[in-house]
């Protein structure tokens, strides 16, 4: 007993000063609740955006000391402060807002004048951003960007050309953007400026967003604001003619309105002739009649919502001293309209003029909310009709000791850790007495289990071979007064002799001698290798049995079991020498295998697979190299032949300093379906020349392009061989490779590739259909 309390001892020694300072540093906490000191713990609040059909609330404080733009959570009622979330800014702290897929989007300019679009997941607190490249903005983030029908809309161009000219959008919860510096757009000219035709933006109705592009050659174009269906933008440049300005923006309107469908869809916008009123316009201009709202709306501003539906929000009366606001959600297809005058009692005239006032709704949601800056914001529902509204000032007295939500003067956790987080003498004196017990008792058995999770993380990742100590050097370090050693290994990898260096430390009286053979886990991938011991839970090589060939054999019958996505499952029966071998494939668009038809079959583990059908290439071994690929996705579908399923996966392929991703279906036995594990390793054969090539064009450019011709030349393995034709801006290119059959190539399919265009040579990164 006596000599577990002399144990014990050296523990209270540092917890006794720990717990005595805990106790100080919570009272002084509690006397920092008191009203006086409560307003140097309040944060300011710029603007708020209820969120989760109106159950919480994010309010945005700017933070210059450290040029974060923070996202505080609340519960809608204040009850409760559930967590912040980080932006990082310019110091001029801009954003610009949407709600897309449910969520809200924040846009924001960065500290190196990038843009990034933020969707605030408040389930997770966590911060996804969507752009994914850069997009620098020369400018203030709202004059260099545009809020139209809850797209957030960039464009941007270089008198000097350091930068690249281009437009993007950040619309659906993704991001999209077209380079415009090469002027491939504008006959070779390069743009110098880009500017919004700014009431383009503003007008309903049929009207398509659009921009000026200047040119360095003096010329003016004009692109759309908007995207078609092929992902593209439409242009409107006529150098050779001589048009005004307003002439060229109505003619380039004409154009992108025929080319987008809308000009048979009137557009709407304000008549200032008194009472001014939302009137419908026709393709010439002439004004028709008064949007046909339930009742009339005077004054009115438009707040365009979505691609379907509008806001007209204004007076009663023609004066609106003398009336009410009152507001309509008006669908410019169905021509309904829903009242939400209620959302607008508490918002002046004045406010709905002013250009902080935001509103935001969903196509399909029934949710309305807006946000107004440094004054408020509020939702309602155009179904229920439930609605609620906050001031900015309400929800900064939410705060306590920095931003914990507390509406009381309550002791909470949250409170003291914001407390905690200011500092301060006696806090910091706190941490570091409660740091040492943690330090040298607590961290010893954390780091004893993690580090026997990563070694069996390396283990799998791993082969198992045998290897030989060449050399041992000692090191300067000594861990628990045992030498660090670094150890030369040779051994040898897919016929390649091989040769590492491992650092372990090593106890002198049971020390491997230069000579010694050993067992390690290599890992190919990062051309690394530990040392495997008795303890390690690992499968020992075995030796892999050839594959057994069946040359000639002729497909006697096709069985069809089912379609799957855009290919058909069959079981082919084949025959040679007497002997019968039924092997699933999946037939894809556009191919047939075709009866009494011969192919070279491969049995490998007692398993009939298809090696090549059809094809009028010859095979040699020496063409073709066997990489270790890491498994990254495998998805099963539920079509079985025998005990075989139908499995897609997706592999990531280490060719030297390269990464190539390759996706392959394949009818896989159901005991062999259960190891099937992200990360492990599997061998993959692969053309040499196929590889070289893919590899060179993934280096270079990529973009979509449409399919003019297939033709196909049997099969590699059960991936059938194509020859691919593919137009792009034009050109066309030539893609010559296997192709997966679940989502095969067909006439009219929009693939993205990589491409050459000096040899006009392409390869498939992304199939239509995936």
């Amino acid at each position: 007993m006596f000599r577990k309390i002399l144990r014990l001892f050296p523990i209270l020694i540092f917890l006794f000063p720990a717990i005595l300072l805990s106790y100080f540093v919570w009272n002084d906490y509690k006397d920092s609740l008191s009203p006086e000191t409560f307003k140097q713990y309040t944060n300011e609040i710029s603007d708020i955006f209820y969120v989760d059909q109106g159950n919480r609330v994010i309010a945005l404080s700017p933070s210059t000391s450290d040029n974060q733009l923070k996202a505080y959570l609340y519960q809608a009622d204040g009850s409760q402060y559930e967590g912040e979330m980080n932006m990082s800014s310019n110091v001029f702290m801009e954003h610009l807002a949407a709600y897309q897929k449910g969520q809200l989007l924040l846009a924001v300019k960065g500290q190196t004048d990038d843009a990034h679009a933020y969707l605030l997941d408040t389930a997770t607190k966590q911060l996804t951003n969507l752009i994914d490249q850069s997009v620098p903005i020369g400018g203030y983030l709202s004059s260099d960007s545009n809020i139209w029908r809850n797209q957030i809309i960039f464009a941007q161009a270089d008198q000097s050309g350091q930068k690249e000219a281009f437009i993007a959008w950040i619309a659906q919860g993704k991001f999209h953007s077209i380079n415009l510096q090469d002027g491939s757009y504008f006959k070779g000219q390069r743009p110098v400026r880009i500017d919004a035709v700014d009431d383009t933006f503003d007008d309903a109705g049929g009207t398509i967003p659009m921009f000026q592009i200047s040119l360095v050659d003096s010329t003016t174009a004009y692109i759309s604001g908007i995207r078609d269906d092929k992902g593209e933008i439409d242009v409107y440049y006529h150098p050779e003619k001589e048009e005004t300005p307003f002439e060229a923006e109505d003619l380039a309107q004409l154009q992108f309105r025929k080319h987008f469908g809308t000009q048979s869809r009137p557009t709407i916008k304000i008549d200032s002739t008194y009472p001014s009123q939302a009137y419908t316009y026709s393709q010439d201009d002439d004004r028709l009649q008064a949007v046909p709202t339930p009742k009339p709306v005077y004054e009115p501003k438009l707040f365009l919502l979505n691609d379907n539906e509008i806001l007209i929000a204004g007076s009663t009366t023609p004066d609106p001293v003398k009336g009410k606001r009152s507001g309509y959600v008006y669908n410019e297809q169905t021509k309904a309209s829903t009242d939400v005058s209620a959302l607008l009692v508490g918002l002046s005239t004045e406010d709905l003029k002013n250009s902080s006032l935001q509103f935001y709704k969903e196509f399909n949601s029934p949710q309305l909310y807006y946000s107004y800056e440094d004054h408020g914001g509020g939702w309602l529902n155009t179904k229920t009709n439930k609605m609620a509204s906050l001031q900015t000032k309400t929800v900064q007295n939410w705060q306590l000791n920095g931003q914990t939500g507390a509406v009381s003067d309550s002791p909470s956790l949250h409170g003291f850790l914001a407390f905690v987080r200011q500092g301060g003498a006696l806090v910091i004196n706190w941490f570091i007495w409660l740091a040492l017990p943690v330090l040298l008792f607590v961290v010893p058995l954390i780091l004893s289990p993690l580090m026997r999770s990563r070694k069996k993380r390396q283990l799998a990742r791993g082969v198992v071979l045998d290897a030989v100590i060449t050399r041992m050097k000692e090191t300067s370090t000594r861990i628990n007064d045992q030498p660090l050693v670094d150890f030369t290994i040779s051994f040898s990898f897919e016929g390649q002799p091989r040769e590492l260096h491992i650092r372990k430390v090593i106890s002198l009286l049971n020390a491997p001698s230069v000579g010694d053979t050993v067992m390690i886990s290599y890992d190919p991938a990062r051309n690394k290798a530990i040392f495997i011991t008795e303890q390690d839970d690992v499968l020992l090589p075995e030796d892999a049995d050839e594959p057994e060939w069946i040359y000639n054999a002729t497909l006697q019958r096709i069985d069809r079991i089912d379609t799957v996505q855009r290919g058909e499952a069959l079981l082919l029966h084949f025959e040679a020498d007497g002997d019968h071998y039924a092997i699933p494939v999946v037939q894809p668009v556009g191919f047939t295998y075709r009866t009494w038809e011969q192919a070279t079959l491969a049995i490998i583990g007692g398993v009939p697979r298809l090696f090549r059908y059809g094809s009028t290439q010859p095979y040699r071994p020496e063409d073709h190299l066997t990489l270790q690929g890491e498994l990254i996705y495998s998805k099963p579908y539920p079509l079985r032949s025998g005990d075989r399923q139908l499995v897609l996966m997706e592999i990531s392929i280490q060719a030297g300093e390269n990464v190539i991703k390759r996706m392959n279906s394949l009818f896989v036995q159901e005991a062999m379906l259960t190891t099937l594990r992200t990360g492990m390793t599997i061998p993959v054969s692969i053309n040499r020349y196929e590889l070289e090539r893919e590899i060179r064009l993934l280096r270079g450019k990529q973009g979509s392009a449409i399919v003019q011709r297939v033709e196909f030349q049997g099969t590699v393995g059960e991936r059938p061989y194509a020859l691919i034709t593919v137009q792009r801006h034009g050109r066309d290119y030539q893609i010559e490779q296997s192709i997966e059959p679940l989502f095969g190539v067909q006439i009219g399919d929009e693939l993205w590739i990589a491409y050459d265009e000096q040899s006009q040579d392409a390869v498939i990164v992304k199939y239509a259909s995936t």
